[in-house]
Parts: C-alpha cells; sequence; structure tokens
C-alpha cells in the first residue's frame, strides 16, 4: 500500500521521492528541535531529503568533508530548491574563500543555499549564522568526536542543526540530546 507523496513534497514531473524519502520529509516536518540526525543508509538519498527539507528556509548551510563532496552537494541541492542563489565557499576554482564576498550574499535577503567545507565552516561562514540559518552536517559521522563546535554553534547564533549520515556512530544513536 504505497499512497502517492503529497504535492509539497513532489520535485518535479520525473523526481518524486520514494516512500522512506517522504517518511523522512514528515519527520523533519515536526522537528522543532536544535540539534536534529537524519540517519538513513548509504545510496538512499539523503542529499535529495536535505535539498527537499531545505526549501523550507532562507538560509540553509550544508557543510561537507571534503571540497568534491561541497561542490557535488551544491550542485544537487541547487537543482532542488531552484529559488535559492548557490554559494560554494571553498572549492578550488569555482568556489571562494573570500570572507568579504561570502558575508555579501550573506546580507542579500532571497534565499540562499551555501556549501562548504568544515574547514571553511569554521573558518569564514560560522560568522555569519542566525537563527533562521539551517545547518546541515553531512557525512556527520566524521565529526561526532568534535559535537561540541556544533553546539557552541547553535548555543551562540540559535541556529537549526541536522547531522545527517549513512554510517551513524553509537553515540549518535544513543545520545537523547537528538530528534
Amino acid at each position: 500500500d504505497s499512497a502517492a507523496p503529497t504535492p509539497e513534497v513532489v520535485v518535479g514531473a520525473d523526481l518524486v521521492p520514494w516512500p522512506h524519502q517522504v517518511e523522512a520529509l514528515e519527520a523533519l516536518a515536526e522537528w522543532d528541535g536544535q540539534l536534529g540526525a537524519l540517519v538513513m543508509p548509504p545510496g538512499s538519498g539523503k542529499t535529495m531529503v536535505m535539498g527537499m527539507h531545505g526549501r523550507n528556509f532562507a538560509r540553509v548551510v550544508v557543510c561537507s568533508p571534503t571540497r568534491a563532496l561541497a561542490a557535488q552537494t551544491l550542485e544537487t541541492m541547487g537543482r532542488l530548491m531552484p529559488d535559492h542563489r548557490r554559494l560554494l565557499v571553498d572549492c578550488d576554482a569555482t568556489g571562494t574563500r573570500d570572507a568579504d564576498d561570502v558575508a555579501a550574499a550573506w546580507a542579500d535577503d532571497r534565499p540562499l543555499l551555501v556549501s562548504t567545507t568544515y574547514v571553511s565552516m569554521r573558518d569564514i561562514v560560522s560568522p555569519l549564522v542566525t537563527e533562521d540559518t539551517v545547518v546541515m552536517i553531512d557525512e556527520a559521522h566524521h565529526v561526532i568526536g568534535r559535537l561540541s563546535e556544533t553546539v557552541e554553534l547553535i548555543e551562540r547564533t540559535a541556529c537549526r542543526a541536522l547531522l545527517v549520515t549513512g554510517t551513524p556512530p553509537d553515540a549518535l544513536m544513543d545520545d537523547d540530546d537528538f530528534e
């Protein structure tokens, strides 16, 4: 018994989320905390869920462990978030590490999708994050040991942070602080 997804989760004529992605989107729609986790198996469409959920926010920052993944994520999520301007921070020739460029893009009131590496998040993007921002930390199993940086960001800015992983460590699955 597979019901058709509701219109608000249909991305286009030929891109419709799978039932497990609809279930994840419905859970994210109910998420009202500041720190959450999206745990889905590798290859199950986490980036699609991130992009579809990101459309609900004016400011979306996606942090990735590598420059290549930051670029790939921006391309994929950008297609799912056509109303958001796109900015790649710290990605070789196609991105920027100029803090003034990033601040100027951030100052514009139009919706913005920023894709960055963990390092550039800390060094360049983090000071700009505000309460209307959702920060999605892709491949979050890489940062569980440094979770205090994410918690500090949430406390300082009142933003929402979503840890996204396909291979959750036990520390993430056992923590009552996550929704």
